[in-house]
C-alpha cells in the first residue's frame, strides 16, 4: 500500500529523500550529514514526507505543492501544464540540480506507470545494483558495500 504522504506532487518521491530517511531512522550522524547537504542545522531535518503535517523546513511553503493541492491533483502528473512555470523557476534557480532532473523525468514515469507502480519504479531505482540496500536520491555511493551508483 502506499503512503500517501510520500507523494510529492513534483515527482520527488520523499520516500528516498534523505530529510524523510534521516527522520524515520532517528540517526543523529545521518541528520548531520543531510543538514550539510541541505545547508541548515541538524535539528531542522525533521520530515515525515510532503503530504504530512510535518514537513521539512524548505518544503513547509511549495508553490508546486500548494498549485496541485489548489487544483484538486494529487500531483503534477496530472496537470496539462507540466512542466510550467513553477517547475522552470525552480530549475532556473538550481540549474543543473539532481531535483529538476528527478522532477521532469519522474513525473513522465507517474503519469505513464500510475502511482502505485510509479512508487515501486522510485523505490527500486534507488537501490544498490550490488547488495539491493535502499538508497537516498542522489546518493554516489552505497552506504553499505561502498558500490559507485549513479542516480538523478
Amino acid at each position: 500500500m502506499v503512503n500517501r504522504d510520500l507523494l510529492s506532487p513534483c515527482g520527488l518521491y520523499c520516500g528516498v529523500c534523505g530529510a524523510y530517511i534521516a527522520t524515520q531512522k532517528d540517526s543523529p550522524a545521518l541528520k548531520a550529514g543531510i543538514a550539510q547537504v541541505f545547508g541548515c542545522a541538524p535539528e531542522e531535518i525533521n520530515c515525515q514526507g510532503c503530504r504530512s503535517s510535518v514537513r521539512y523546513k524548505h518544503c513547509q511553503s511549495c508553490a508546486i505543492r500548494s498549485c496541485a493541492e489548489g487544483r484538486g491533483y494529487e500531483g503534477c502528473h496530472q496537470c496539462a501544464e507540466f512542466p510550467c512555470g513553477h517547475i522552470e523557476a525552480l530549475g532556473a534557480m538550481f540549474p543543473n540540480t539532481v531535483a529538476h532532473k528527478v522532477m521532469l523525468r519522474a513525473v513522465e514515469a507517474w503519469r505513464k506507470l500510475g502511482t502505485e507502480a510509479w512508487v515501486a519504479a522510485e523505490e527500486a531505482r534507488y537501490r544498490c545494483p550490488s547488495c539491493q540496500q535502499s538508497l537516498m536520491r542522489g546518493a554516489a555511493r552505497c552506504h553499505r558495500c561502498g558500490q559507485a551508483v549513479i542516480l538523478d
